[in-house]
């Protein structure tokens, strides 16, 4: 998928509690370029969760970090500019504790280009988690940058400190006649590890929360599989007390994108605890959460998850996922203020900072999620 934006999708920024709140119930798509006056930071000013209660999660597929200079012979479509959400993260979001990132070259450029932009910009320090430092060659990339994709976790400093040996790394299947295989492509091997919280004293040390970043690959029939392969990993880490993951889903949640009278996908049922699935694995979504909170009936519900699409068609493809291991809380996982991040927010936010933006590039072909989670 390339970069180009070639139609501007009103996206429902859907955010509970303070700052800019849409009647979701009305179902009309948001004006994709008004910015609301209270989201937007000072010049010298960097929002830096300091609430001790809630963790600030971004996902996004990154698509290797795309500029507006492309490799000869690539298409123009292959352009983009990333660092919008970064500006995004720096004027109106807020700055990342942990940040689930897909489709990243290499060590290298997680390391020298996206997180030294996160410090730049944020001022803050990340530490990075990678699945492959340097990921096997991926020959059906439609862009010459695109040749090289692995998963991460990135997250702040001063809040988390990576708990020592605790990365694991598992791919993704894929179906091939029926069968669930596993997925040879290296963009298709996630990450987990789990982070210390420590604003979070917790008998005698700190609360921990288990962390996954995900891809799954493009075909569907492994959903449910890949959701169950996701909870084992989470549910590894015995020493947490919250599981998050979310990433690339390549999946919507509806069976007809776009259609508010569908049906859910059975990897989605599966996974959100919400549709009631007795076998559920007992995750909350939090996108899916609030348009419940803030509609009347299914077709608005549904209708309000379609505003949100990460990708230009109708349902969503990217996803954050929560739930409290059950020794530590037996309810729902708490979150708030979900976010989808559209184009032209972000393009607005480089220009705040910058001066300019070249409208026609969006930072990737996937819009970027975020919610806080509470302890």
């Amino acid at each position: 998928m390339g970069f180009m934006k070639t139609s501007r999708l009103g996206i429902w920024n859907v955010i509970i509690g303070a700052g800019l709140v849409l009647n979701v119930a009305a179902c009309g798509p948001a004006e994709d370029g008004a910015i609301d006056e209270d989201l937007i930071a000072s010049d010298t000013s960097i929002a830096v969760n300091d609430d001790a209660t809630r963790i600030l999660i971004y996902t996004n597929n990154v698509e290797n970090l795309p500029t507006s200079k492309v490799a000869a012979g690539d298409g123009s479509t292959c352009a983009g500019d990333w660092q919008d959400l970064i500006y995004y993260m720096k004027k109106m979001g807020g700055a990342p504790d942990i940040f689930l990132v897909q489709q990243i070259s290499n060590a290298d450029q997680l390391d020298n280009k996206l997180a030294a932009k996160m410090r730049e910009l944020l001022g803050a320090e990340y530490g990075t988690i990678i699945a492959e430092e340097n990921p096997a060659y991926w020959a059906p990339s439609d862009c010459s940058a695109k040749h090289y994709q692995t998963n991460a976790i990135v997250y702040r400093k001063a809040r988390f400190a990576y708990v020592s040996g605790s990365k694991q790394t598992f791919r993704s299947v894929v179906d091939n006649n029926g069968q669930c295989v596993t997925a040879d492509a290296a963009r298709y091997v996630n990450v987990a590890a789990k982070l210390q919280d420590k604003l979070q004293p917790w008998n005698g040390g700190f609360k921990e929360i288990a962390v996954a970043s995900v891809h799954w690959p493009v075909v569907d029939g492994c959903g449910v599989t890949n959701a169950v392969k996701t909870d084992i990993i989470m549910n590894s880490y015995a020493g947490a007390q919250m599981y998050v993951w979310g990433g690339d889903i390549n999946l919507p949640e509806l069976d007809k994108p776009e259609q508010n009278t569908s049906g859910y996908k059975s990897w989605y049922v599966r996974t959100n605890a919400a549709l009631g699935d007795p076998a559920s694995l007992g995750y909350r979504d939090p996108v899916y959460d609030a348009c419940d909170a803030q509609t009347g009936d299914d077709p608005s519900l549904k209708q309000c998850l379609i505003q949100n699409a990460t990708m230009k068609f109708g349902s969503r493809y990217d996803f954050l996922f929560a739930k409290y291991k059950s020794a530590y809380k037996s309810k729902a996982v708490s979150t708030s203020e979900p976010k989808t991040v559209s184009f032209d927010m972000a393009d607005e936010a480089d220009a705040l900072v910058t001066g300019s933006d070249n409208a026609e590039l969006g930072y990737s072909m996937h819009r970027a999620v975020s919610s806080y989670f509470y302890w």
